[in-house]
């Protein structure tokens, strides 16, 4: 396991790959599992999105919590953040405080300020409690 600065710093930078799971590329839900394998060696589910109805099926698994795994949170480090882009919440990203690490096609992984993005919510496994910034 890394920590989590060392994390960011290898994470920046790394391109935008459809289904990617690893430093040479990844989308942005290939970002927040490779971030809670090497960190918190926490293993994350994996949803490979082909539609919308499948990025609803993750909404859904994050707001219901059915399966005991997710908890809502506030935004903290390594918090994921669930990110509204044209009308629904497709996209998602690791809280850092008032910044998220995120991806996304067209641009490289970054560090952006929250308040640039509409924000549904944040959530983190009920076995990992992030600490608040």
């Amino acid at each position: 396991m890394i920590d989590v600065d060392n994390f960011i710093l290898k994470a920046i930078g790394v391109p935008f790959v459809e289904h990617g799971r690893d430093y040479d590329g990844w989308d942005c839900w290939g970002l927040c599992i490779r971030a809670y394998k090497d960190v918190l060696g926490v293993n994350l589910p994996d949803f490979s999105y082909t539609d919308t109805q499948e990025y609803r099926a993750l909404k859904t698994s994050f707001e219901t919590r059915a399966d005991g795994f997710w908890q809502r949170s506030q935004p903290g480090n390594m918090s994921v953040a669930c990110i509204y882009r044209r009308g629904l919440v497709i996209h998602a990203g690791l809280s850092f405080g008032k910044r998220i690490l995120h991806v996304e096609k067209g641009i490289e992984t970054c560090l952006e300020p929250a308040s640039r993005m509409r924000i549904e919510g944040y959530y983190e496994p009920a076995c990992h409690a992030a600490a608040p910034i």
